[in-house]
């Protein structure tokens, strides 16, 4: 301010701001010193000078009255005064953050609030608010200012520009840009089948019959795997828990597992039907005479063998086969534990009665036909009937049986012979009383056993020959045990 004074020097110098605190509506008061100054391009020749005020304290944004007040050595007073305005014309300085990363909710999106993105943003002042915006509208979100942004699924992997933007509390604001990587870090669920238990005979070895795993995603589930572990399993018999795992996948790779357990039991519940007796009076050159049959054979895994012990001296057979059979089940059998023994049933005393040739049923008690078991006696003399479910047993660790196999021999001998002339032999061979006059030449037929008989020798020959071939074509040889 520029004063002046024709007469006396200037003694005093001061304003006067006086107005209203719009934030509490108290009066505003105060005075600033001031001194003369000379400044460039005065004329010391002119009695005017410069008034220079110091700085006044913050004041609110308002209006104000300054009025200035210069006294000079003769106790002379003059005012002068004007309107003082106090605005706020800087923006705000932002900052935000350059790079930021989002990661969506469970239900597929991510509201962000302008907030998340400042990095320290000041004001002279004030800051009032933030606001942001994407730079391209998608079907999640537009592309207007708002205190909050939205993501969506649809931004997964990509970097979305966002534009951040700071506002002071008079409405002077600054924009900063910001990149946006949208993530899914939610993994899918995944929904395992209940755990299921089920008999062997009913086992599915494909495991599709037991279900298949379901999951969900907050954004796009993907696909569904399997595998299988059959650590606790035994394959050959099904029986045993099978463990199914399954792993959903979402779009985004993330993933999640559950697991289902298939708890397949075994029971062993076969029933056997042994070979009847047999009494052989034809050879057939097999030397097999029936063998066990069974019924609800379904998970076992049964193993049938049999040993032969033959005699050649009984009373009403030629000779006989004593034919032990063994049943075993592979997926139970113990080679420390004991067989049960049936018993093979002669319920007559008549020998080679029919009744003593039928093969026992051996199951469970109660079975009805054709599977029920054997109710008869074992010896003649047993004064009560056995029923042969006695010998079954579920947790059987093997059957043995004994069939007995007797071989009378009722075909004639076959064969031709051509009858030698005697008296163009020439005999030189003495008699010897070991060989020749044995009991086995003697021939019933012809009541003869005279060796110059050449006819009957060689009959009594071919006869012994072909008894031998007989034989050998109608008992095979079988290995002892």
């Amino acid at each position: 301010m520029i004063v002046s004074e024709g007469c006396s020097f200037i003694s005093g110098l001061e304003a006067k701001v006086t107005g209203i605190n719009p934030n509490n509506g108290n009066v505003i008061t105060f005075t600033v010193p001031g001194h003369l100054e000379d400044f460039a391009g005065n004329n010391w020749w002119n009695p005017d000078t410069l008034a220079v005020f110091n700085y006044t304290q913050c004041m609110p944004i308002g209006e104000y009255t300054v009025q200035y007040k210069a006294q000079d050595q003769c106790s002379n007073i003059s005012y002068c005064s004007f309107l003082l305005r106090v605005e706020d014309l800087v923006p705000p300085a932002v900052s935000c953050d350059q790079f930021t990363q989002v990661a969506l909710t469970v239900d597929g999106m991510a509201i962000v609030n302008a907030s998340t993105f400042d990095d320290g943003s000041t004001d002279n002042c004030c800051l009032d608010r933030f606001e942001v915006r994407r730079m391209n509208a998608n079907p999640c979100s537009d592309d207007q200012f708002d205190t909050t942004v939205k993501f969506c699924c649809s931004d997964i992997g990509d970097t979305v520009m966002v534009v951040f933007r700071a506002w002071d509390c008079h409405d002077n604001y600054n924009d900063c840009m910001v990149s946006v990587l949208v993530e899914d870090k939610i993994k899918p669920t995944c929904n395992p089948p209940a755990q299921v238990a089920v008999n062997c005979e009913n086992f599915d070895p494909s495991l599709w019959a037991y279900g298949f795993a379901t999951g969900t995603d907050n954004c796009c589930l993907d696909t569904i795997t399997h595998t299988a572990n059959y650590t606790l399993f035994d394959t050959v018999c099904n029986r045993g828990t099978i463990t199914r795992t399954f792993r959903s996948f979402d779009c985004a790779n993330n993933s999640a597992q559950c697991t289902q357990r298939v708890i397949v039991s075994y029971l062993q519940d076969y029933f056997v039907k042994f070979p009847n007796d047999a009494i052989v009076t034809e050879c057939d050159g097999t030397g097999l005479y029936q063998e066990p049959i069974f019924f609800g054979e379904d998970c076992e895994l049964l193993g049938v063998s049999f040993a032969d012990e033959i005699f050649t001296v009984v009373p009403d057979a030629c000779f006989k086969i004593e034919r032990t059979w063994s049943i075993i089940n592979w997926c139970t059998f113990n080679p420390n534990l004991d067989f049960i023994y049936v018993p093979n049933p002669n319920p007559n005393a008549i020998t080679n009665h029919p009744t003593n040739l039928a093969g026992p049923t051996v199951s469970e008690c109660g079975t009805l036909a054709p599977w029920a078991p054997t109710v008869v006696r074992i010896n003649p003399s047993d004064p009560t009937t056995t029923n042969f479910c006695t010998f079954w047993d579920a947790d059987a660790n093997g059957y043995r049986y004994k069939q007995i196999i007797k071989i009378i021999d009722g075909q004639k001998p076959t064969g031709t012979y051509v009858t030698p002339a005697c008296d163009n032999q020439n005999w030189t061979t003495p008699n010897s009383d070991l060989l020749w006059n044995e009991m086995y030449w003697w021939d019933n037929g012809i009541q003869t056993h005279d060796l110059c008989e050449e006819p009957t020798e060689a009959l009594h020959h071919g006869h012994r020959r072909l008894l031998w071939r007989e034989h050998q074509h109608r008992v095979p040889v079988v290995p002892r045990p």
